[in-house]
Formats: structure tokens, C-alpha cells, sequence
């Protein structure tokens, strides 16, 4: 039994040494993300999503094409996740764990990807979604001063895919227990969703010191379904460009850059 359990911890430590030295190549190039996850059960694809993430947030690249990069990487994140329940895991990753600074960005790729009718799924399916990841992140940012952002920046998301379903926002709305957030929130949403962040940034000012200069702008959107389990997806080609057929990725360094396993600063 010893011997056994000791085999078994040894697969499971190869397993993990096996995608944490890819790390680093994959926040150059995202496209291999889905190719990672395919073979990873849904513990550890969380847990690779989540060391993705905090790698992605110490890429020492110019705003902008930061901004595009974690864009992407969100993107094939949710795209190489399996099934609903991994999605959802995943979405709220990535709105509690993301640089609050980019979400303009990862929002702009979501959103579309989330549609219902390019997924082709009803709007009880759409719902049961979006609810479940809104009330979770709210709960895990409790406490964060930047929780504001990242619940509207979720909802925002939501009600963009939801297209002109404008009766969805009292219910994703109601999905916030807490009902001062609940009502700062309901105060930004309309002027967030049509792309105007700064009600938002000025309200949040008040747990976060500084002025609202920090929230990074737009990205160009893919249009490719994250929900739905066919079709022909595209990867992002460029460098930092827009997506299309074929690879990109631009090499890391600079200062203040922190390595990880297999990244070459």
C-alpha cells in the first residue's frame, strides 16, 4: 500500500511538473491552453487555471498588449474548460483573480463569447450561468477593495451576451446579497455595459485610493461561442492582434519580471 501510494503521488506530481513548466510558454502563446486542458480532470484544471492567472498578472508587457494577452488567455481558458459546472469555475476565476485593471478587456471577449445565440442555448440555460457566477464572485470578493469592479464588471459581461434581454438586469441584479453593493452596482451597470466605466471607477475611488486612471480600454472581440461544445474555433493570430487563424505571442521580459517554472524572462 505504501509502495502504491507513493506511485500514485509521484503520477500526480509528474502530471503537475508536466503543465507548470508550460506555464510560461503558454502566457506567450494562449492557443496551447485548450490543447493543456483536454487531459487534465476538472481538480486540476482548476488549479491550472488559477497558476495561469497569477502568472498572467506579472507579465511585464506594455498596458495595451497586456491587456489583449489577458484577454486571450481568458478566452482559451473558459474555451478548454469541460462542461457547464468547469466553465463557471472557471468565469469566476478569472473575475476574482484577474488584475481589476484589464477586466474592460476580458469583458469585450466574454461577452461575445457568451451569447446566447451563438452558443445556442435558451435564456433559462443562460441564466442559470450567469447567476451562479455573479452570486460566487460576489461571495469571494468580500473584502477586496476592488469588489465593486469586479461584480460589475461580471454583470456587465452578462447582460452585454444577453444582447437587447434588458429585463435580465433586475434578476442578475438580484442575484448580490448585499444590498449596498446591490444598489452601488444598479447606480453603474447601465453606463458599464455600454462601455463607460467611469460612474464605476468613481465610486469604487472610495476603497481605492488614487484617481480612476488605471482601467485599461478595449480589445477586439473573437465572436466565438464558450459555451456550446461545437464548432470550428479560432485562435488569435498576430502579435497581440485580433483573432483569426494561426499563433501568436511576443517574448517576455523586463524589469520586475517574476519567472516561472519553464518561463524565460
Amino acid at each position: 500500500m505504501l509502495i502504491l501510494g507513493a506511485f500514485c503521488a509521484a503520477t500526480v506530481g509528474a502530471k503537475d511538473s508536466s503543465w507548470l513548466s508550460q506555464l510560461g510558454g503558454l502566457i506567450q502563446d494562449p492557443q496551447g491552453i485548450r490543447a493543456v486542458m483536454t487531459d487534465l480532470g476538472a481538480e486540476e484544471a482548476q488549479s491550472f487555471a488559477s497558476r495561469l492567472l497569477r502568472a498572467a498578472n506579472t507579465l511585464p508587457l506594455a498596458a495595451a498588449a497586456k491587456n489583449e494577452r489577458l484577454a486571450r488567455i481568458s478566452h482559451e481558458l473558459v474555451m478548454g474548460s469541460q462542461g457547464v459546472e468547469g466553465k463557471q469555475d472557471v468565469l469566476v476565476m478569472i473575475f476574482v483573480q484577474s488584475n481589476p485593471a484589464y477586466l474592460s478587456g476580458i469583458a469585450d471577449v466574454l461577452s461575445v463569447g457568451l451569447k446566447m445565440d451563438l452558443n445556442g442555448i435558451n435564456q433559462e440555460e443562460f441564466l442559470r450561468v450567469a447567476t451562479n457566477v455573479i452570486m460566487r464572485v460576489e461571495q469571494e470578493t468580500i473584502g477586496d477593495a476592488d469588489a465593486l469592479v469586479r461584480v460589475t464588471m461580471t454583470i456587465a459581461t452578462f447582460l452585454r451576451a444577453a444582447g437587447t434581454n434588458l429585463e435580465l438586469e433586475p434578476i442578475l441584479l438580484a442575484c448580490l446579497s448585499n444590498a449596498d453593493l446591490a444598489g452601488v452596482v444598479k447606480n453603474v451597470i447601465g453606463p458599464a455595459v455600454t462601455g463607460n466605466y467611469d460612474p464605476m471607477l468613481q465610486a469604487n475611488e472610495k476603497e481605492r485610493s488614487g484617481a480612476g486612471n488605471w482601467f485599461l480600454g478595449h480589445v477586439q472581440k473573437p465572436g466565438k461561442p464558450l459555451l456550446a461544445p461545437w464548432g470550428n474555433q479560432a485562435g488569435w493570430m498576430g502579435f497581440d492582434g485580433g483573432f483569426g487563424p494561426g499563433i501568436g505571442g511576443t517574448g517576455l521580459g523586463g524589469a520586475g519580471a517574476i519567472p516561472y517554472l519553464g518561463q524565460t524572462i
